[in-house]
């Protein structure tokens, strides 16, 4: 029974168009995927599909990395470990054994004094299951998104803070890439830049909405300011600026020493001795 179910999951894949001759191998071979896609076992379609437009698929984590089971073992193994669906407790520490320091911010926020509200949003509730893409505060900080759990209102000064970090952040990488047009240095900047955006995503994990403005402006924001000032006092068009000055005042240094050599005497006809 089962090698007849395995040879009609292989037909059925075979002449799926939902499976390319051109997939990645690993895909080829996930029997989860052979499965779901080819109708074996229907339902969850539109979970594989999602998957497959989400930056898991891209980064080759597969179904079993998250559900378990064995993804290449023959089907009366196929689910041996495997996990399913999971409840509301388990999604934070299943998503914290890849993203360790989001989930740890992100329980510490959720795990507060005794008698103080929970919060009962998970990583799911903004970065939705199988659909995983990379994420921007700006496409989280939606009505969509907040008003899932409490009303949007709360959530605007939030709104605002974000709005003014992508603001400043387009204006480094704007002049993060000027200063490469002009040959300039920027790899120092740009880690630092990193290292800014990594603290922000950190804050926005540990946040609330009530904390979360103070702490982007105290925080990001004073972070990004910093780094804006010094590119901008290292701008190409400023040392364009000051190497015109300093090349001026050489020039002007030069002009005068030979200006002030040609007035001398000639030495070599006052030495000259008269016959």
């Amino acid at each position: 029974m089962a090698r007849r179910i395995f040879f009609l999951s292989m037909l059925f894949w075979a002449f799926s168009p939902a499976l390319a001759a051109d997939e990645p191998l690993f895909l080829l071979n996930d029997a989860c995927v052979r499965c779901h896609l080819t109708g074996e076992r229907s339902g969850f379609e539109n979970s594989v599909t999602a998957w497959r437009e989400g930056v898991h698929f891209r980064a080759d984590t597969a179904c079993a990395d998250c559900h378990g089971g064995d993804r290449y073992a023959n089907l009366s193994m196929l689910k041996k470990g495997h996990l399913g669906k999971f409840g509301e407790g388990e999604i934070v520490p299943l998503c914290g054994r890849c993203h360790v320091s989001e989930s740890e911010d992100f329980l510490r926020k959720t795990t507060g004094p005794v008698d103080a509200p929970r919060c009962r949003a998970t990583c799911v509730t903004c970065h939705e299951h199988h659909r995983v893409e990379k994420s921007r505060a700006a496409d989280l900080v939606t009505e969509k998104h907040c008003g899932s759990c409490h009303s949007f209102s709360k959530a605007k000064n939030v709104a605002e803070a974000v709005g003014l970090v992508d603001k400043a952040v387009a204006g480094i990488e704007k002049a993060l890439a000027a200063r490469k047009d002009a040959g300039l240095p920027v790899e120092s900047a740009e880690r630092e830049l990193a290292a800014i955006q990594n603290g922000y995503a950190r804050v926005f994990h540990s946040g609330t909405a009530k904390t979360l403005p103070g702490e982007i402006r105290e925080k990001t924001l004073a972070d990004l300011d910093r780094l804006a000032l010094s590119l901008k006092a290292g701008s190409p068009g400023r040392w364009k600026v000051e190497g015109l000055v300093v090349t001026a005042f050489f020039g002007l240094v030069l002009y005068v020493i030979i200006r002030r050599m040609k007035a001398l005497p000639d030495i070599s006809k006052l030495t000259r001795r008269k016959p």
